[in-house]
């Protein structure tokens, strides 16, 4: 039937919470305090991503920020853009029209509206 629940909530949460709440400062330092990203860690969750088990892949990202200290936005963009690919692929109509809805709000030029 479509995203789940927990997918459109996260698409929600990307597109929409995430670039209001975080500052230009915030995002500098979190990247710049990162000296090591556990890559392991971010490969497993875009792993659980493409393999549709998002809610484990936003579980296992929580563990993985709380490890790091910070949010790694380039991770936080690759999941929305899965989520949004997902979106688009899907035969619900629906889904799809949330997903080019969340596309748009996004503005992002890798995001598949954009293709």
């Amino acid at each position: 039937m479509g995203l789940s629940t927990i997918k459109i909530l996260c698409l929600a949460f990307v597109a929409l919470w995430l670039p209001c709440h975080c500052d230009e400062a915030e995002i500098m330092t979190s990247t710049s305090e990162q000296t090591a990203p556990n890559t392991t860690a971010a490969n497993h969750i875009l792993y659980l991503m493409h393999t549709g088990e998002s809610a484990k892949a936003l579980q296992l990202y929580q563990t993985y920020r709380q490890e790091n200290g910070a949010n790694d936005f380039e991770l936080i963009e690759q999941i929305g853009l899965i989520l949004l690919d997902q979106g688009f692929r899907t035969h619900d109509p629906e889904t799809q029209l949330m997903t080019t809805f969340g596309a748009g709000i996004s503005m992002n030029e890798k995001s598949p509206l954009y293709h």
